[in-house]
């Protein structure tokens, strides 16, 4: 939620999935050019949602962002398996949030 209004406060255009079941349907109506998951959403985590993000829609997959409330090498390793570009764990910077977003939009 917090991450939505600071992306909302610099004028872009959010749209928030509750859940891993969600984010599917979430992207195919609103056609994202980033998507932040959660590692650790209810009912399928970040991992398999990237990956079936990925296998779906192949290039035209948007950029995929990691969001971790701890952060470890391992996970960075499954990670990046998994087709995310980037990988954030708490707490996050804003700032460096929001450089990768502007710098990965149209705008």
């Amino acid at each position: 939620m917090t991450l939505g209004i600071l992306l909302r406060s610099e004028g872009f255009e959010v749209q928030l999935a509750r859940g891993g079941v969600q984010v599917p349907q979430a992207v195919a109506r609103f056609e994202p050019d980033v998507i932040f998951l959660g590692l650790a959403m209810s009912e399928y985590d970040g991992l398999y949602v990237a990956q079936t993000l990925k296998q779906y829609l192949g290039e035209r997959c948007p950029l995929l962002i990691a969001l971790a409330g701890e952060g470890t090498g391992a996970d960075r390793q499954k990670v990046e398996a998994s087709g995310f570009k980037h990988y954030f764990a708490k707490p996050y910077d804003p700032e460096a949030l929001l450089k990768i977003v502007f710098s990965s939009t149209p705008r």
